[in-house]
């Protein structure tokens, strides 16, 4: 496909169905079924997202965590994690809004 995903890579390994799993794929429950979160063509491979005013620690998030606090994406495009829009954690790089076909709708992973 040649497009760029979000990967929650610091997540503690836990089995998920079956599958031994340390990194989460983002989705979106969206009016038109689930959809894999693309981010716009020129975003740097390996680019770091974190909410914002968070740094990117080391920090091991549960699988429990993202249930606790759900991820959405607002009217804006932003999504949003404990209520803080993720953003670039990588210098010279700005996180986009998403596309209007994701916005308001659920993250799931």
């Amino acid at each position: 496909l040649n497009k760029t995903v979000i990967i929650i890579e610091n997540v503690k390994a836990s089995n998920f169905k079956g599958v031994k799993t340390q990194a989460l794929l983002l989705c979106a429950e969206t009016p038109a079924g689930k959809r894999v979160i693309f981010l716009p063509d020129g975003t740097p491979p390996g680019a770091k997202i974190v909410p914002n005013g968070a740094t990117s620690g080391k920090k091991k998030l549960a699988s429990k965590d993202f249930k606790t606090y759900p991820m959405v994406i607002d009217g804006g495009g932003k999504i949003l994690f404990k209520t803080r829009a993720l953003e670039s954690g990588t210098k010279g790089f700005k996180f986009p809004a998403l596309d209007a076909e994701f916005r308001k709708a659920k993250v799931v992973i």
